[in-house]
């Protein structure tokens, strides 16, 4: 993992949503993020890993990244009354937005603006459909490669050219 662009990605991330993003909603935008930009571009932006966990993906590594953030003084990650208590991370800085290209970025911008006015279990129910999420066990790895998979059952002419395919000599 590229650290320093991890966190100039948190940070970029942070200064874009305030206080609308707590730690779900910001780590389903760096995974949608990842998602969207593999499957367009063949690749992800962050390079994190993400387990599965009760709320969605979760990127490895991310809290370490934020304590660091905070000890450098560029984001205060905190709890904020939004009518319940959750953690969110404010950008006391400006992110080093040479560290991206225009896709990367158009694609976080694009996938900010899509999970920012949702609420938190929304965005969560919106991973959980993730094929890569629901084919992992708790705390396992997801693969983000499923982006590329395609769950609907096949047709029944698509199944009988898969079965001439298969009996071609």
């Amino acid at each position: 993992m590229d650290k320093e662009k991890a966190k100039e990605l948190l940070v970029y991330i942070a200064s874009k949503v305030g206080a609308d993003a707590g730690s779900i909603k910001l780590n389903k935008i760096l995974f949608f993020s990842d998602v969207t930009y593999l499957s367009r571009y063949g690749k992800t932006i962050s390079s994190f890993t993400y387990q599965k966990n009760t709320f969605g993906p979760t990127p490895r590594g991310v809290l370490a990244l934020l304590h660091e953030l905070e000890v450098e003084g560029r984001v205060i990650n905190t709890a904020i009354y939004t009518p319940r208590y959750e953690k969110v991370v404010l950008a006391k800085d400006q992110a080093n937005k040479d560290k991206f290209s225009g896709s990367e970025i158009s694609v976080v911008d694009e996938m900010v603006e899509w999970i920012r006015p949702m609420k938190a279990g929304d965005a969560s129910l919106w991973s959980h459909d993730f094929l890569g999420y629901k084919l992992a066990d708790d705390g396992e790895d997801v693969s983000l490669d499923a982006v590329f998979l395609d769950s609907q059952e096949l047709t029944r002419e698509e199944k009988d050219y898969a079965l001439q395919l298969i009996s071609a000599p």
